[in-house]
């Protein structure tokens, strides 16, 4: 129970790599939407595996609310904190220019980028909620492109960026923490199948700031 499950999709079932593993392991048929695509399932894997004692079938894992439950797992490696700093930096040159990214409060970032100097704690923080407003307030995924934001904001000295691919997990990018500048802040976001990108209304939480506003 403690080691992971390996996959395999339908049309690479075979019986070498069933074979593999010893007598005693355990399978599990995850898929398909109807009692048909069910038995085309099981009968191709019973060719596979001839024999696999079966144990039942599960119940679907959908609550009262139509919601399904699911166990994420994420790994923020040193490779994975380089790439989405550079997508955060480049982001930022695209949006405030070459100018300002070659600025000297970014040579550490741009160190770490390119030649992997300064290691990477501190660079990425998993966010806790999404970056799109809607999606918090409705509690809701609207898309499943991505989305990048940028903001400085000289009052905290920090020029930061968020990230989330395919907006699945959000990561706030600390670029710099001794911004003097003005106060700006852009998002985008990038349609994955038709391939353009918009910009993202930025909307001013204050103290009279009215949510539904934003719907």
């Amino acid at each position: 129970p403690a080691e992971p499950f390996e996959w395999c999709l339908e049309q690479d079932l075979a019986v070498e790599w069933a074979n593999k593993f010893p007598k005693g392991s355990e399978f599990r048929i995850v898929g398909g939407e109807n009692d048909v695509d069910s038995d085309r399932l099981m009968k191709k894997w019973m060719t596979v595996c001839p024999t696999f004692i079966y144990g039942g079938q599960m119940k679907p894992p959908v609550g009262a609310d139509e919601r399904v439950m699911i166990h994420l797992e994420h790994q923020t490696t040193l490779t994975t904190v380089r790439c989405l700093c550079k997508i955060a930096f480049n982001y930022m040159a695209l949006i405030q220019g070459s100018h300002f990214a070659l600025s000297p409060s970014f040579d550490a970032l741009r160190s770490f980028i390119r030649y992997d100097i300064g290691g990477a704690e501190g660079r990425a923080f998993i966010k806790h909620k999404p970056i799109i407003a809607q999606e918090i307030i409705r509690d809701e995924r609207w898309t499943d492109g991505h989305v990048l934001t940028l903001e400085g904001r000289p009052k905290d000295g920090v020029v930061e960026t968020q990230v989330a691919l395919f907006n699945s997990i959000p990561y706030r990018i600390p670029m710099s923490r001794d911004y003097r500048g003005e106060w700006f802040a852009k998002g985008h976001h990038f349609h994955i199948e038709n391939w353009t990108a918009s910009e993202l209304k930025v909307e001013i939480a204050g103290p009279n700031f009215d949510p539904t506003s934003i719907l």
